[in-house]
């Protein structure tokens, strides 16, 4: 960039939007998401068929997901949770199915140790109903026997599984304010979005002062379907990919590994019309 380049763009960064300009902005950058809202204790049932950690009712039809890398099945993958999509909130975030049932799955055990490829995570849409499935058990985790196969954050912190925790929905908005056309843009939209995180954080704090049982949730973490996930974008993938779900560090759920803040799956919105969650992939984010 030369130096008429460079004033041309400092000149954009500092001009003054008229307020139609700087509302128009702002509504375009608007992203709606669902917060899935841990319930204020673990033993609460919260939303019907909709939970993080445990085991999932994953009907014996489907196999368990695996992390496969060099050609050979390495890991079973860990369940994440699953959403009872005729529950969730027609708030416009995601143009999700109406009936069936999303299963995720992450591994933390070899994935992070190979840069955490694309297909670390999986999602499974079964669209029968599985209220009567038995929920299932992670299958036995192997001996790898090359200790360079294990994460390092694994070994420090080793699960067979993640804490079974119930949720409810709570719709909200944020703004992408990585944008930032200009500053007065990005002041106006890092604003809005901080003030819809604030108010999620509070919903959070008026469930623990309502807890009155040992097992309440002690930790905010924003876990949501949709939303503004632009700083987990794989670079040079998928643009505009839609983020179907992203799971926060949450010591409640047992799901933190090192430095890692969230890991988010990713899907195209013509797979996701299409019902094809196999194509969906996951990035992750760190400090």
């Amino acid at each position: 960039m030369n130096d008429a380049e460079q004033e041309a763009q400092k000149a954009e960064w500092e001009r003054q939007l008229a307020p139609d300009e700087l509302a128009r902005m702002l509504e375009s950058s608007k992203r709606l998401g669902i917060h899935l809202r841990k319930c204020p204790s673990q033993e609460d049932q919260g939303t019907k068929g909709c939970w993080f950690g445990g085991e999932p009712t994953l009907p014996e039809s489907f196999e368990w997901p695996w992390f496969s890398a060099f050609g050979e099945r390495q890991a079973p993958m860990h369940f994440l949770g699953q959403i009872d999509l005729a529950s969730v909130p027609n708030e416009g975030a995601l143009p999700l199915p109406q009936t069936g049932t999303l299963f995720f799955f992450f591994d933390p055990m070899i994935a992070p140790a190979h840069d955490t490829p694309p297909n670390s995570g999986t999602v499974i849409y079964c669209p029968d109903d599985v209220s009567n499935v038995a929920p299932r058990k992670m299958p036995t985790l192997p001996k790898h026997h090359l200790a360079e196969d294990i994460s390092y954050y694994y070994t420090m912190a080793p699960t067979e599984g993640y804490e079974r925790w119930a949720f409810n929905f709570e719709p909200f908005e944020t703004w992408e304010y990585e944008l930032f056309p200009n500053a007065e843009f990005w002041t106006a939209a890092i604003n809005l979005h901080q003030n819809q995180y604030k108010k999620l954080d509070r919903l959070t704090n008026r469930d623990r002062g309502r807890a009155i049982v040992p097992g309440y949730s002690s930790h905010f973490a924003l876990h949501c379907l949709g939303g503004d996930a632009s700083e987990h974008r794989v670079p040079g993938k998928g643009e505009k990919d839609l983020p179907l779900l992203t799971i926060a560090s949450d010591p409640d759920l047992g799901f933190q590994h090192g430095d890692m803040i969230s890991v988010t799956f990713w899907i195209s919105l013509n797979e996701l019309e299409n019902r094809n969650f196999g194509g969906a992939y996951v990035s992750e984010r760190y400090r």
